[in-house]
């Protein structure tokens, strides 16, 4: 049994909510679970290579995804948790036709390509230096169809780790934010 117990509850734009997460396991417990309020998506959005679904194929037991031939450097990041053939796995880097993930896959893609998923609230990809308090999407999306200000949203830099930022416009593929980017570069 896994319990989950609101310690402080939110006040909307002032104070987020506190959890406490606690197990009555009498042993180790092990996996893997993401635990997210207000960020978290389904995993039924097609990865894309351009403008056609990237196709993906592992071995099982392997921890390197060969991406058939796309380049998927500008599309997926260290730290993402993304959907191949029902299994949820990290990404810990990104090269020219191979995805490293930080786990390994158990059951592969069974001697096929297979399709990719990632969280359907997945806005774009750019290159954001620290100091930075804007970004063009790099793959041409229309981010102003998806973002407005006043959103928040969060920036991953290229080790995974995460920013919190809040949409000051947006316009096109150029959204402006603040406070300004902290972090490593994020790509």
């Amino acid at each position: 049994d896994i319990h989950i117990l609101s310690v402080q509850h939110g006040i909307a734009q002032f104070r987020p909510g506190v959890f406490a997460l606690s197990t009555n396991a009498d042993d180790l417990v092990g996996g893997h679970f993401e635990l997210s309020v207000g960020f978290q998506g389904q995993f039924d959005m097609l990865i894309f290579s351009g403008n056609k679904p990237a196709l993906l194929h592992i071995d099982p037991g392997s921890r390197w995804v060969s991406t058939v031939g796309d380049d998927l450097r500008s599309d997926l990041h260290p730290g993402e948790i993304i959907l191949i053939e029902e299994e949820f796995v990290e990404v810990r880097a990104v090269e020219t036709g191979t995805i490293e993930l930080a786990e390994y896959h158990s059951k592969g893609t069974k001697n096929s390509a297979s399709l990719g998923y990632r969280m359907n609230n997945y806005v774009g990809s750019a290159t954001i230096s620290p100091g930075d308090n804007f970004f063009v999407e790099s793959n041409g999306r229309h981010v102003d169809q998806i973002l407005r200000a006043g959103d928040t949203i969060q920036l991953r830099d290229s080790n995974g780790r995460s920013q919190y930022v809040t949409v000051s416009a947006v316009d096109v593929s150029k959204v402006t934010f603040s406070p300004p980017f902290e972090s490593e570069i994020a790509t």
